[in-house]
């Protein structure tokens, strides 16, 4: 028995042997510094581990062959990262993002200046830059300038440098600024770079030229009517009307939907203009439903949508026998003479079916295909879920369309699977398509292209990650890019400043999570409510509460599920997976979540 024992013993410890090796190998593989660290002393902490428990309850094969191997590993390891601080020691560069800049009324400037530790390189710990001062040029506003965190490899920070000028800096328009950076090595060592001359210009408030703001008639929302500010939907849109035009015998029913605010009205709006440039299609756009119905009628929500596309067909009809289409004498009711028909859906029918009758004797109309748009159609499934529409509405909906009368393209919120979910067979022939965030080289012309200089063919303002940095902050929503942009471009004419840095970035960013002038809740609501309506949606407090721990536990990273502690109605992961399908969240690995729209994870930590 005793002997037995003693052989577990040892097939555990020649197990964590095993591990130790195992951790080894995967050193091996790595590049990144601070891995190469990690496991370095994860290897350190289960040798004296073991070498511990053999000393502390020693067998002949322990002592013998397992103690000795451990040991030598040991050793290696301590040796491997002392090799390691050696040869990793930080390497910091120094560079100006921008070498000229408007003094303010003070005579003031802020200097900035990028500094940047290589990939693969160790963490500079308490680094800071030392200016040396000039005083027939120049003076210091602050004592210090550091960077609180370590700077690890391959990263880099944009430090600003404020400063006072002197009259002969005015005068002569440049100066020089000696700076250098000293910092601490992991192994506890002062360094310091070699001293940077860099030459700084100066230009008048006379010689800015403002910049002018295409962002500010979009920073609130609403339709993105200018095609030279509208990015990243042409194939979409294309896609929607190849769909349409070649679908001649059969009606065609398709649903765009994603979050409020991702653009999917200005999608609408350009399909028009798309559409309109074929000669066989008229287009009815019946704009947002909520604005056209009337809640307090007496009439049905069915017969009010029903008399909008009457009364939006016969201004067609109009306008194309006003281009000089032969006259179909196609005759409308009033509105009082629809309305208080025995059976208005009867006599729309009757309607479209005299159109169709006369249009197919006409050469010139044979072809002609109606369109019909509508934004926000998700709006009746809140209202069938109020029970304020029958659901016999979804019947006869569906009914029109297989009446061939027109085709269709409707928009909605991010409710619209729900919405198709309780009405599969209505919906079972529609084609669906997903509008969520810009790609990413869509989003850099949207940030970059309306504000060169001297044009969308000119000079980018931006320097250094400054437009990497937005795209994070916006994960490519044109909605947030507008906002963040239309700040931006605020910030650099309120400090006369023709380049962006990440630095100025960094502080619109701040303005707009706190202070007076940060951006309300409700700015954010497309990415917390889904448009749900019914009893069983998850609630508002449910997801915020959710988004505000998972922003709470992502400073350094994804937030793990067991992060998540907060206490809610609805199932949490019935919650994440909502926030996953609505592009709000993105799961990383299995258990591992992150908020895309960094700007609203700012936001909810600086805000909770």
């Amino acid at each position: 028995m005793g002997h037995r024992l003693f052989l577990d013993l040892d097939q555990q410890r020649a197990g964590q042997l095993q591990r130790i090796i195992e951790i080894s190998l995967d050193l091996c593989k790595q590049v990144v510094f601070e891995e190469r660290e990690r496991l370095c002393i994860q290897i350190d902490s289960r040798c004296q581990d073991l070498l511990r428990e053999i000393e502390d309850n020693p067998t002949k094969l322990s002592i013998e062959e397992i103690y000795p191997v451990v040991q030598s590993i040991q050793y290696k390891g301590k040796e491997y990262l002392e090799n390691l601080y050696k040869t990793s020691a930080p390497q910091i560069t120094l560079r100006l993002p921008i070498e000229s800049y408007v003094p303010d009324n003070s005579h003031r400037i802020e200097v900035q200046i990028v500094v940047a530790n290589n990939m693969g390189q160790s963490p500079a710990e308490s680094l800071e830059l030392i200016v040396q001062e000039d005083e027939r040029f120049f003076t210091l506003d602050v004592e210090e300038i550091k960077i609180e965190e370590s700077l690890r490899g391959g990263e880099q920070r944009i430090l600003r440098i404020p400063m006072h000028l002197m009259a002969q800096a005015l005068q002569e328009q440049t100066f020089s600024m000696p700076v250098y950076a000293q910092y601490r090595t992991r192994s506890g060592e002062i360094e310091q770079t070699s001293v940077n001359n860099f030459s700084i210009r100066l230009y008048t408030e006379e010689d800015f030229e403002e910049i002018p703001n295409p962002y500010s008639a979009y920073a609130e929302g609403g339709i993105v009517g200018e095609p030279e500010m509208f990015y990243g939907r042409d194939e979409l849109i294309e896609n929607i009307a190849q769909a349409i035009e070649t679908s001649r015998t059969q009606s065609k029913c398709i649903i765009t939907f994603g979050q409020k605010r991702a653009g999917k009205s200005s999608i609408l709006y350009h399909l028009k203009h798309r559409l309109e440039k074929e000669d066989d299609l008229m287009v009815l756009n019946l704009g947002n439903i909520g604005s056209i119905l009337d809640e307090h009628s007496a009439f049905p929500l069915l017969y009010q949508i029903l008399w909008t596309i009457l009364r939006k067909l016969r201004y067609a009809i109009e306008d194309w026998e006003d281009k000089g289409y032969s006259s179909l004498n196609l005759s409308f009711p009033t509105d009082r003479e629809f309305y208080t028909h025995p059976s208005p859906l009867v006599l729309f029918k009757q309607i479209f079916d005299e159109y169709k009758r006369r249009a197919s004797k006409r050469e010139d109309w044979q072809r002609v295909q109606v369109v019909v748009l509508i934004d926000e159609f998700s709006y009746i499934y809140g209202q069938i879920i109020a029970g304020h529409v029958p659901e016999l509405f979804m019947k006869n909906w569906k009914a029109l369309l297989q009446e061939n009368y027109f085709s269709a393209v409707l928009a909605g919120q991010d409710v619209m699977p729900k919405f198709k979910e309780r009405f599969p067979n209505e919906f079972g022939t529609t084609q669906d398509e997903r509008v969520t965030y810009l790609k990413p080289e869509d989003a850099i012309k949207l940030i970059d292209e309306p504000v060169r200089i001297g044009g969308r063919n000119g000079e980018s303002r931006y320097r250094e990650r400054a437009i990497e940095r937005i795209l994070e902050l916006t994960a490519g929503s044109p909605f947030y890019i507008q906002i963040f942009c239309n700040r931006l471009v605020e910030y650099m004419n309120r400090k006369r400043a023709r380049l962006v840095t990440e630095a100025d970035v960094e502080q619109v960013k701040n303005e707009l999570i706190r202070g007076v002038n940060a951006l309300s809740l409700d700015k954010f609501d497309n990415l917390i409510n889904s448009g749900d309506t019914s009893q069983d949606a998850i609630s508002d407090e449910d997801t915020l509460r959710v988004l505000k721990a998972i922003a709470l536990n992502s400073h350094s990273g994804p937030c793990h599920r067991n992060n998540i502690t907060c206490e809610t109605d609805s199932p949490l992961d019935v919650i994440l997976d909502d926030l996953v399908k609505r592009d709000v969240l993105k799961r990383e690995r299995e258990h591992y979540y992150q908020i895309c729209v960094g700007l609203f994870r700012e936001w909810l930590i600086a805000n909770q």
